[in-house]
């Protein structure tokens, strides 16, 4: 595949995901995430054959998304970053799990839970990878 080749699949698919979340977010809600992460896939493929790291690093990070605690909970222990219902900024957290089977989001290396404040863990996603030079 040529770079100009390669550009032009680029530009076709950030217009299908800028119609996507323009047209259906509204309509569909959940399923434009179903949406943006099936583009997010082709053009992940599409970079796995580009020359160009630049591009296939892009791709690779846009990969992240949140994960509804619905859907599935992290692993215990891990630093994840963690989204409220009820406050408005993420924050760095982890998840544990008692000896009674139960589950909790702990701020950090705190051992007062999220909930235990009052506060709602609704989704989280693992934290990026710590920048090198």
């Amino acid at each position: 595949m040529t770079e100009r080749e390669y550009d032009a699949i680029q530009y076709d698919l950030s217009k299908l995901l800028k119609k996507v979340r323009r047209g259906y977010s509204r309509a569909y809600g959940k399923r434009e995430e179903a949406y943006e992460e099936g583009v997010l896939a082709c053009k992940s493929a599409i970079s796995r054959y580009n020359p160009n790291p630049k591009h296939r690093e892009v791709c690779t990070q846009a990969k992240q998304f949140w994960i509804p605690i619905t859907e599935r909970l992290p692993e215990t222990g891990d630093y994840i970053l963690i989204s409220f219902d009820n406050f408005s900024l993420p924050d760095i957290g982890r998840y544990e799990v008692g000896e009674d089977g139960g589950g909790a989001f702990y701020p950090g290396d705190e051992d007062v839970s999220y909930a235990s404040v009052g506060v709602v863990v609704n989704a989280w996603m693992p934290l990026p990878k710590p920048y090198r030079q």
